[in-house]
């Protein structure tokens, strides 16, 4: 646990140095209406630090994917990746939430989790707008 410790310590200090703010919207579902037959949703931001980057340009320009993996038939023009350490979050990102950039809102469509010891680390968050 020592490792993943330093190395969430480590991700988190060099994001916060070198990262673009973002906001984390969490958003939870609340009761069922049964009026409207919707469920209420209740929201909570956290803003933190995290690496912005471009996955495809859209203009047929090289990616900036690091491995190939992160590249599939789901990827669209303008999607981003964006990685956050998990010591700057209080519970997982999942694929309800949303990521805040520049006041524009991502959907998250995809989520890798990076783990030391079986503890997250950090995430890459693809999001979507």
């Amino acid at each position: 646990m020592a490792l993943a410790a330093s190395l969430q310590k480590s991700i988190s200090k060099t994001l916060s140095t070198f990262g673009s703010s973002i906001t984390i919207r969490t958003v939870t579902n609340g009761s069922y209406n049964t009026a409207t037959g919707t469920f209420s949703e209740s929201t909570s931001d956290n803003t933190i630090k995290g690496m912005v980057e471009d996955i495809f340009d859209g203009m047929g320009g090289k990616s900036t994917a690091k491995n190939k993996s992160d590249l599939n038939a789901l990827v669209q023009s303008g999607d981003k990746k964006v990685t956050i350490s998990a010591a700057d979050v209080t519970t997982k990102p999942t694929t309800k939430d949303l990521v805040i950039i520049s006041s524009v809102r991502h959907q998250i469509v995809d989520i890798k989790t990076q783990q030391a010891q079986g503890t997250d680390v950090s995430y890459e968050l693809f999001v979507r707008n």
